[in-house]
């Protein structure tokens, strides 16, 4: 247990033997403290006998488990872990009195991932020399925590107004079919959602896309199909149709560019001014445009107003176009007398021809 190299005062090595003075146990780390080494020169004829007080530590010596196979686990949360195998202690000093009793395997913390280590938690050594020995967690003792297969049950999309050309939509939340705690969006996941195209509707297919952040799950499949409503908005395009005809006449007024998409234009009606102007029966109206006739006894400079119901547009609220329709006078004829006689007998009557020139009145 002990041992040493003793010289003289002349440098000489001196030939004898180290021994705790006698009474003195150092066999175990319970030993540890304050010790009398004895020196015993063998010739003690030119040497004498010293003691020298020391302290002594005793270091416990390390023994491990072997014979142990960790088991891979799916994400639950918790650091528990299993082990299977037949234990066995390595390091144990032969004809030791030492055993172990079996505690509880754990790995380092509950986050999924590879080859994490294994601690043998709550393991403890037993036998009349378990005071000399520690017990330390195999090094080989790992495992993998692979993440949890969750799906997507359902996603709450938020309604909004039609906006053009826009196909996205917001995800307000999104629920999941066995994680094992709530998943928040924004520390957990992200979400997107987008439709097939930017119109407005009820109940409008959204294709949500789910990007996990928390690697502790798995999803096989990233999409799940929503539904939303995006809202008709106002017509914020002129609704004023200016239209002109001379009396008597037809009168036509594009309205094409005035009428949204889908929208059905409706029976247009007059609802002020000169009544009187529109010959009966020939006002109408319809996706390109607005018609009638002047009466002939319309008065110059009067005017008529006319609504047209625009209803159903794919993207926007009913709306009516208001037109104003005004009386134009006509351009007075003049006539041509170049077939005028160019000659004529006396006494005879002058005789000549006139026909009509410009002129639409």
């Amino acid at each position: 247990l002990i041992s040493g190299t003793a010289v003289d005062a002349s440098g000489n090595e001196v030939i004898g033997e180290f021994s705790f003075k006698s009474g003195q146990d150092v066999t175990k780390v319970a030993d540890s403290g304050t010790k009398t080494v004895v020196f015993t020169p063998s010739d003690d004829e030119c040497y004498n006998s010293v003691e020298e007080t020391v302290t002594l530590t005793i270091t416990a010596k390390s023994v491990t488990v072997s014979g142990l196979t960790a088991d891979n686990k799916e994400y639950d949360g918790t650091n528990t872990a299993s082990v299977s195998g037949t234990p066995v202690l390595e390091g144990k000093v032969e004809g030791d009195d030492l055993d172990f009793t079996a505690g509880t395997p754990t790995f380092s913390d509950a986050e999924a991932g590879n080859n994490k280590q294994i601690t043998l938690t709550g393991f403890s050594l037993t036998g009349a020399d378990a005071g000399n020995y520690t017990l330390e967690d195999p090094a080989s003792l790992t495992a993998n925590i692979t993440p949890k297969a969750i799906t997507i049950s359902g996603a709450t999309l938020t309604s909004r107004d039609y906006a053009k050309g826009n196909k996205d939509v917001e995800v307000s939340a999104v629920t999941f079919d066995g994680p094992v705690a709530t998943l928040a969006m924004g520390t957990d996941f992200t979400a997107t959602a987008a439709m097939a195209d930017d119109n407005a509707g009820t109940d409008k297919a959204a294709t949500v896309t789910v990007t996990l952040t928390n690697t502790n799950y798995s999803l096989a499949t990233k999409t799940y199909e929503g539904t939303v409503t995006i809202n008709k908005i106002a017509w914020a395009e002129s609704t004023a149709v200016a239209g002109e005809a001379k009396f008597g006449a037809e009168g036509t007024a594009q309205i094409a560019k005035y009428i949204a998409d889908g929208a059905t234009v409706g029976t247009a009606t007059i609802t002020g001014g000169t009544a009187a102007a529109i010959e009966d029966g020939t006002l109408s109206a319809d996706a390109s445009a607005l018609t009638w006739t002047f009466a002939a006894d319309a008065t110059v400079g009067d005017t008529v107003t006319v609504s047209i119901p625009v209803t159903g547009a794919t993207n926007y609220n009913d709306y009516n176009l208001t037109a104003t329709l005004t009386v134009l006078a006509k351009n007075a004829q003049s006539l041509d007398f170049s077939e005028l006689s160019k000659s004529v007998d006396y006494g005879k009557t002058l005789t000549f021809a006139a026909t009509h020139g410009t002129g639409d009145g």
